[in-house]
């Protein structure tokens, strides 16, 4: 992974931001989690906002570390970004504006109906 000093500047920094300890395992585990509850249909609108928040501080810790720290993150997360599209659908209105490379608040659960679309 990156560096040792490299990747505890950057979760340290996000750490001091979020008010809480940041680390890439209990990140990656928290998305595995919340993939897992959308493929069994267990998550409401209400559980979206922090789970897609913590899959964005992932998001954040791979565009600042090295290629190689990168891939191996990547390689940790990609199963279960991939298992999330599979479970769900893209809205064409999501509840926030997303960047382009934020991809997961453009799609809702397949059978979660048009919420993020008509409850704002």
């Amino acid at each position: 992974m990156a560096t040792d000093l490299q990747l505890a500047a950057i979760l340290g920094g996000l750490s001091v931001r979020e008010g809480r300890r940041i680390d890439v395992p209990s990140l990656a585990e928290g998305w595995r989690a919340f993939v897992r509850a959308v493929e069994r249909g267990e998550v409401t609108p209400e559980d979206y906002p922090s789970s897609l928040g913590n899959r964005d501080l992932l998001a954040e810790v791979i565009a600042s570390v090295s290629p190689a720290a990168r891939r191996q993150i990547e390689e940790l997360v990609t199963p279960d970004d991939d298992a999330y599209r599979a479970a769900t659908r893209v809205v064409d209105n999501p509840r926030r504006s997303v960047r382009a490379d934020r991809w997961w608040w453009t799609r809702i659960p397949a059978g979660l109906g048009n919420y993020t679309e008509t409850s704002r």
